[in-house]
C-alpha cells in the first residue's frame, strides 16, 4: 500500500482532504506566534478565496485538548482540526467565495453550525472505527504495523527530514504531525479490517441466506429474456412481423414445455438461452447471457410487472413494452452477478458484495448509536471565524 492509497482510504470513507490551489507560506514570519513546539508554525495559507490563519489554530486551543470522547477514545483538538480544515478547504473551493460563517442556511443552521457539524461527524468515524475493533475483538495485524511503518519510512525518505513532512502534511491538509496521521489512518483502516474479518472484503463471507435476505428487501429478479423488436421506419425488412415472430418464439418454448418430462426439466433454461441468443434482439442479451438481476424501478414498468409475477422457472406469455415483444424466464438470483444498475454504471460490484457492504454500513451505525461519546466545553466553545479568517 503507498501515501496515495492510505490517503485514499480517507478518501472513499467521505474525509475531505482538500488539497488547496496554489497553497503558499505567508512572507512574513511571525516569531511569537504562541504556537505548541510541536506543531509546525505555518502563518497564512491561501486558497484564492480568503486565509486559513494556521497558527490561530492552536493559539486557540492546545494541540492536545479533548474535544470529544467515549471512554478512553479521545478526539483531540489537533485531530478534530484536520477535518475542520478539509470541510472548510472544501466549502470554500466548492463555491470560490470567502465564508460568511453567520449566513443561515436551513433549520436555522449557519454555515459555520454545517462545517463543524460535517467535521465532527467525520471525526466519529475514528471513535466508531477503533470502537467497533475492540468490540469485535479486531486489531491491526503485525503485517499491518509493518505496512505502515514501510510506508512512513518511504514517506520520509521522500520528503528528506520529518520536518519537512510535517510542514508539508500541515500546509496541504492541516496535519499538525506524523504521529496524528498515522493514528487516523491506522483507525480507518480499521474499517477494511473490520470488513474483511465480518463480511470479507469482497463479501465473500456474507451467507447465501443473508445474501437472499437482502435481495428480497431490496427487491431484486433476475431474469432472462428474448426481446423481437418492433419494426420502424429504419427497419431494412418491411415485410417482418415482430408480433408474429414472437408468437413463434413463445410456440416453440411451450412445444418444448409441453413435451418436457420432469428428467429433464432442468434443461428448459438451456433451451430459453438457445433460443435468446437465436433471437432475441437486445443487445444485452448478448453481453448477459446469464441473464439480468434488477430492482423493479430498473427496468420499463410492463416488464417489472410481468417478471414479478413469475414464479422461478416460470416463462411468461408476450409482454408488450415500447421496445417490442418480450418472453421472460424468471430464475433464481445468483448473489455473485453485478446487477443492472452497478454494470451500466461500470462498478461491476455484485450483488453479495453490496449486500455485504450494506449491512456493514448498518452496523456501524448501530455502534455509533450505542457508542456513549462526549463534547467537551471547549469544543462547545469553537468559534470558527476566530480560527479561519476571510
Amino acid at each position: 500500500m503507498n501515501f496515495k492509497k492510505l490517503l485514499a482510504i480517507l478518501l472513499c470513507l467521505c474525509l475531505v482532504f482538500a488539497l488547496l490551489a496554489g497553497c503558499t507560506k505567508d512572507s512574513e514570519d511571525d516569531d511569537d506566534n504562541g504556537n505548541d513546539d510541536d506543531i509546525p508554525s505555518n502563518g497564512d495559507v491561501t486558497n484564492g478565496s480568503g486565509v486559513f490563519d494556521a497558527d490561530a489554530a492552536f493559539a486557540t486551543f492546545s494541540p492536545d485538548t479533548v474535544m470529544i470522547s467515549a471512554g478512553d477514545i479521545t478526539i483531540t483538538w489537533a485531530e478534530l482540526y484536520i477535518f475542520l480544515f478539509g470541510a472548510v478547504a472544501d466549502y470554500s473551493q466548492d463555491f470560490f467565495i470567502p465564508i460568511n460563517w453567520d449566513e443561515e442556511l436551513f433549520d436555522d443552521k449557519t454555515i459555520s453550525d454545517l462545517i463543524l457539524e460535517l467535521a465532527t461527524n467525520e471525526a466519529l468515524q475514528v471513535l466508531v472505527f477503533e470502537h467497533a475493533a475492540m468490540l469485535n475483538g479486531v486489531s491491526l495485524s503485525e503485517s499491518d504495523l509493518a505496512m505502515f511503518d514501510d510506508e512512513l519510512a518511504s514517506m520520509l525518505e521522500f520528503y528528506g527530514s520529518k520536518e519537512e513532512m510535517e510542514q508539508e502534511m500541515f500546509e496541504l491538509y492541516g496535519i499538525p504531525s506524523i504521529d496524528i496521521f498515522m493514528r487516523i489512518m491506522k483507525a480507518f483502516y480499521l474499517y477494511e479490517v473490520l470488513l474483511s474479518e465480518l463480511f470479507g472484503f469482497g463479501g465473500e463471507k456474507l451467507s447465501d441466506a443473508d445474501a437472499a435476505a437482502y435481495a428480497e428487501q431490496q427487491g431484486f429478479m433476475r431474469v432472462k429474456h428474448i426481446l423481437i423488436m418492433k419494426s420502424d421506419e429504419d427497419d431494412d425488412d418491411d415485410d417482418r412481423d415482430p408480433l408474429a415472430e414472437a408468437e413463434e418464439v413463445l410456440e416453440m418454448l411451450d412445444d418444448f414445455i409441453n413435451d418436457l418430462t420432469d428428467e429433464y426439466r432442468g434443461t428448459l433454461e438451456e433451451f430459453f438461452t438457445e433460443l435468446m441468443l437465436d433471437y432475441s434482439k437486445d443487445p444485452g442479451s448478448i453481453m448477459s447471457p446469464e441473464g439480468y438481476l434488477f430492482r423493479f424501478e430498473d427496468m420499463v414498468e410492463p416488464f417489472s410487472e410481468a417478471s414479478a409475477d413469475l414464479k422461478i422457472g416460470e416463462i411468461s406469455g408476450l409482454v408488450e413494452t415500447v421496445y417490442g415483444y418480450h418472453i421472460i424466464l424468471r430464475l433464481p438470483i445468483d448473489y455473485d452477478m453485478v446487477p443492472m444498475a452497478y454494470a451500466i454504471e461500470s462498478y461491476n460490484i455484485p450483488l453479495r458484495m453490496i449486500a455485504a457492504y450494506e449491512l456493514f454500513g448498518e452496523l456501524l451505525e448501530t455502534w455509533r448509536e450505542e457508542l456513549e461519546y462526549e463534547f467537551s466545553p471547549e469544543y462547545k466553545s469553537i468559534v470558527l471565524s476566530d480560527i479561519f479568517a476571510w
